[in-house]
């Protein structure tokens, strides 16, 4: 399916893009209270995108407004900590 294997690349993208920030050890706890609230969280991502005119963005916004989008991340992230 072309829309799985988009969320993906968008997931692998940000997991690669905290990794190489050194945030992905932030960014596991905050995953975890987006659990709950990712619809949220991807509303004010949208709002911002127009901000700051970055494509990536919406990536984002599409991988919050998911809970397997959110779960992809959360294990790449923790996949990457375990170094596997």
């Amino acid at each position: 399916m072309s829309w799985e294997r988009s969320l993906e690349s968008d997931v692998a993208y940000w997991a690669e893009a905290l990794e190489r920030r050194g945030l992905a050890d932030l960014a596991l706890p905050f995953l975890e209270v987006l659990q709950v609230w990712g619809l949220a969280a991807a509303q004010l991502v949208w709002m911002l995108v127009p901000l700051v005119e970055r494509s990536d963005l919406s990536a984002l916004a599409l991988i919050l407004e998911q809970p397997e989008g959110m779960q992809m991340l959360r294990e790449r992230l923790l996949e990457g900590a375990t170094g596997e």
